[in-house]
Order: structure tokens, then C-alpha cells, then sequence
């Protein structure tokens, strides 16, 4: 199920939502092979695209906005559910954002495409 947000930002030609996907279509989101076997997800990195900071930090936003809080493994985070993934970046203890994590909503079904491609699990 696709999930969407509801953004709009007035005075925009576009919208928050288009916003939202063109970012998350324009970055490189890469594997995190170190949590392969016990949290499996993707993630994107400030610095890799220095041209979209703007963009990164509208993201962030977006998820302390509009996302919920869980917990992982004891560790509290905030989560935003968009299309088929859910979100939630890591700070620094100074509060500095640089990272976006993401994983696919039906996980067990990425699971399985992922072993099929690349033997990964």
C-alpha cells in the first residue's frame, strides 16, 4: 500500500510530496551490509550529495513533523511511513543530522528479492 503524506507548500510550484520523491530518487541509498543479518536496511548520507543539503534537511524535518515514535532495540527513534518505506535518520550527540535510513514496509518480501539478486541472506 502506497502511503502518502498530504504535503502541500503554498507559494510552491512543487509539491511537498514531489519533493519528497524526487529526493528520494535522486540519491544514492546503499545497503548497510554491516546489519544485513539482524536489521536489515538502506541508507543515504549527507555529504555524498552536498547540492541537495536543502533537501536532505526538508526530509528530516518532514520525518520529526509528520513521523511517529518507536523504539529499536531499545534505542527511541522517529519514523516516517511514504510509498513502500519507512524512514528515520540518527543524529549526532551534538543533534546533527548526516544520515537517512530506510527499509521497505513488506520487509520479508525485500528479503527475498534481495536473496535472489545477491545471495545477501
Amino acid at each position: 500500500m502506497e502511503r502518502t503524506l498530504g504535503l502541500e507548500e503554498p507559494g510552491s510550484k512543487m509539491s511537498g510530496e514531489s519533493r519528497l520523491k524526487e529526493y528520494i530518487a535522486d540519491v544514492e541509498w546503499r545497503f548497510a551490509k554491516t546489519y544485513a543479518k539482524t536489521a536489515p536496511h538502506e541508507y543515504t548520507i549527507r555529504s555524498w550529495r552536498t547540492d541537495l543539503t536543502g533537501e536532505f534537511d526538508f526530509f528530516v524535518d518532514l520525518i520529526r513533523q509528520k513521523g511517529y515514535d518507536g523504539n529499536f532495540w531499545g534505542v527511541a527513534y522517529r519514523y516516517l511511513e511514504f510509498e513502500e518505506c519507512k524512514y528515520w535518520f540518527c543524529a549526532d550527540e551534538d543533534g546533527t543530522v548526516s544520515i537517512i535510513n530506510r527499509e521497505p514496509l513488506d520487509l520479508a518480501a525485500w528479503k527475498s528479492e534481495l536473496k535472489k539478486e545477491s545471495g545477501k541472506y
